[in-house]
């Protein structure tokens, strides 16, 4: 079990120029699993493991699950199913945009910090513990944009205030319109969208709003295919 774990870094290492051959021994490693006789937890497990660090270009992704499939087949071991490999490429997906929202974000935050500084000195940096604690991008693209015309500390604090009160009446306007349109139907697609926090797109739903027909529809403007 220790090799299955230890391989997977050197092999993502050594194929880090060469994603042809990364796809090749990759799946090499996953019918190693299988001939080693693991259990099927085991393998799965194992599985998620090297899908993470021996990442391929999507249509290379393709061609290996299709192989994997091929080899499954002959060997009447289809121990990953359609549906867990749904499921796997959705988490894949879903992990790359938090990763980009986080790198968004501590991009904003470094500017934050090299702005305050620059222009207001330690006092400045001050503030910067309670900006750190802003989750919301649109906020701190705020900040970063006030930087360049505020004159003091105190005209900084409001910017943030001001975009979540926003968001805020955006989200009130689009509960109004949904249940004007829909009636009583959107509960669910409500609590999505409040979970949204980029301002842009929440007035993107609310202009979509008077033209989509169906629940769906509108689904398609934050959730595209």
């Amino acid at each position: 079990m220790k090799t299955a774990v230890s391989k997977p870094h050197l092999q993502a290492q050594e194929t880090r120029n060469n994603r042809i051959r990364r796809k090749s021994l990759k799946l090499a490693l996953i019918r190693g699993l299988y001939e080693r006789g693991y259990e099927r937890e085991d393998i799965i497990n194992l599985f998620h493991f090297i899908d993470w660090v021996m990442s391929l270009p999507q249509e290379l992704e393709n061609e290996f699950w299709t192989e994997l499939g091929q080899y499954e087949e002959e060997r009447r071991m289809p121990y990953i199913t359609s549906v867990e490999r749904i499921g796997i490429q959705k988490g894949r997906q879903e992990g790359r945009q938090e990763g980009r929202q986080e790198g968004i974000r501590e991009g904003l935050l470094a500017g934050i910090e090299l702005g305050l500084g620059l222009k207001f000195g330690r006092e400045g940096l001050n503030l910067f513990p309670e900006i750190l604690l802003i989750q919301n991008v649109e906020n701190l693209r705020a900040i970063l944009t006030g930087l360049k015309t505020i004159n003091t500390l105190e005209e900084l604090r409001p910017l943030w205030h001001k975009t979540e009160g926003i968001r805020q009446g955006l989200l009130e306007g689009i509960e109004i319109c949904l249940s004007l349109k829909f009636g009583s139907e959107p509960l669910d697609i409500l609590a999505e969208i409040s979970e949204i926090q980029d301002v842009e797109q929440l007035r993107a739903i609310l202009a979509a709003l008077p033209a989509v027909n169906t629940i769906e529809e509108l689904r398609q403007v934050y959730q595209p295919k």
